[in-house]
């Protein structure tokens, strides 16, 4: 039989003692850790012939992969990786290395996003602090935006409501981008350095755009919000 003194540890069974209501005098946790593990097996077994892994793709001499896009007609996909470089794929009719792109970024490409209205065009953020525009057929580098320091581009994604314009994510920024020529339209801010946006997703529909950010405001001050507003082009 199991002690209840063990060491703690991050197990089903001792999750499952911990949720108990009542404690139950004489209950064998032994039989419950066999019990558990049987039905964790059962389903495994359930899922085996509807969860398969379709196809590994692997980056020749590639470093860790940090980030992963595809393109809104899913034809290419895009990896980025801890030595720098971006790895772009063609996904039809099979898998297969399209380009590398790896002149600009000093530091990991941190986040990646396909162009939904420009063919070809795939844009980066990296922990360097600098937003590329790339032709990715080409491997060209179009243009570059450098935010203010050198902290990392966390995120960037496109609005729908906003043709041609972008939200990049930076330290407690959120900046509104121009697609094609990467000038900044206006800036909002969290209000508060230590509360950093850290992921930035707009909804489909364009009206809303959903944040996740790091830490929390004090309690004196009033909680964040954003707004969206067309900006005067």
């Amino acid at each position: 039989m199991l002690s209840q003194k063990t060491r703690p540890q991050r197990n089903v069974c001792l999750e499952l003692q911990r949720r108990q209501w009542v404690a139950v005098e004489g209950w064998d946790w032994q039989l419950l850790h066999r019990y558990c593990e049987h039905r964790a097996l059962q389903y495994m077994r359930s899922k085996a012939h509807t969860s398969s892994c379709h196809e590994v793709i692997r980056a020749r001499d590639s470093a860790s992969t940090v980030a992963l896009a595809f393109s809104d007609d899913g034809n290419f996909m895009a990896s980025g990786h801890l030595h720098h470089e971006i790895i772009v794929f063609s996904m039809a009719p099979r898998v297969q290395h399209l380009q590398t792109l790896s002149t600009h970024h000093s530091r990991t490409p941190w986040c990646l996003v396909f162009d939904p209205t420009e063919d070809l065009i795939l844009y980066s953020g990296g922990l360097d602090g600098i937003v590329c525009k790339w032709n990715f057929e080409s491997g060209e580098c179009l243009k570059t935006l450098k935010t203010g320091v050198a902290s990392p581009v966390n995120s960037i994604t496109f609005l729908p409501s906003i043709p041609h314009h972008m939200l990049v994510a930076k330290d407690h920024w959120l900046s509104l981008v121009s697609s094609g020529s990467l000038d900044v339209v206006w800036q909002v801010s969290t209000g508060n350095p230590v509360c950093r946006v850290r992921l930035v997703l707009s909804h489909p529909h364009g009206d809303k755009i959903l944040t996740a950010v790091a830490n929390e405001p004090p309690k004196e001050q009033t909680p964040f919000a954003f707004s969206l507003r067309t900006p005067s082009l």
